[in-house]
């Protein structure tokens, strides 16, 4: 929280604008208090719209915290971050295991895999596909922070869907209950 003003004003400076539509019944003064993330579109002239998501929490949204045991300052999102340098910004990037967690979560709970969903699923299938992931290590986070459903399904979804190279034993251990996994298939 203590770098956004910076961040927003590199975006800014970059060409990118504040998006009216970004939680649009919400108040802006109180997404940056409560909400966590704000949404920054840059468009050019006969291109594609690119946007940016600035999180300055890993999990976004009171309920959420509220229902898993997620402590997003001290639940080590922040202490696994690693240092990422873009020209001359510099930045942090969650590690790959909470970044699933992270991406699983925001994709499927708080986007409802509504919008570009295969873009979506894409993000998840490309991070799979070129980061290493301590794959016990997100079974046990998953575990931990009760996300062991929307993990699974996230991961199932992009095994299915974009042949990501997801591994038969993290689904195994991942996998709900029969009952939930039947209402998710």
């Amino acid at each position: 929280p203590v770098d956004s003003p910076q961040a927003e004003t590199a975006l800014e400076e970059l060409g990118y604008h504040l998006t009216s539509s970004q939680d649009h019944y919400r108040p802006l003064a109180f997404v940056r208090r409560f909400g966590g993330e704000v949404m920054y579109m840059r468009r050019a002239t006969g291109l594609p719209s690119v946007g940016v998501e600035l999180h300055w929490k890993p999990i976004c949204g009171e309920w959420i915290r509220r229902l898993t045991p997620i402590e997003t300052e001290t639940g080590g999102f922040m202490q696994r971050a690693q240092p990422i340098e873009c020209e001359e910004f510099k930045a942090l990037r969650l590690c790959t295991e909470d970044n699933l967690l992270h991406l699983a979560l925001h994709h499927l709970v708080n986007h409802n895999l509504d919008g570009p969903a295969l873009r979506m699923l894409a993000d998840v299938d490309r991070l799979v596909q070129t980061a290493p992931v301590e794959w016990l290590a997100l079974i046990e986070r998953a575990a931990a922070y009760r996300l062991r459903t929307v993990v699974y399904a996230a991961l199932w979804l992009v095994r299915e869907l974009l042949d990501t190279p997801v591994p038969d034993f993290v689904l195994a251990r991942l996998s709900p209950s029969p009952w939930r996994r039947w209402a998710l298939e």
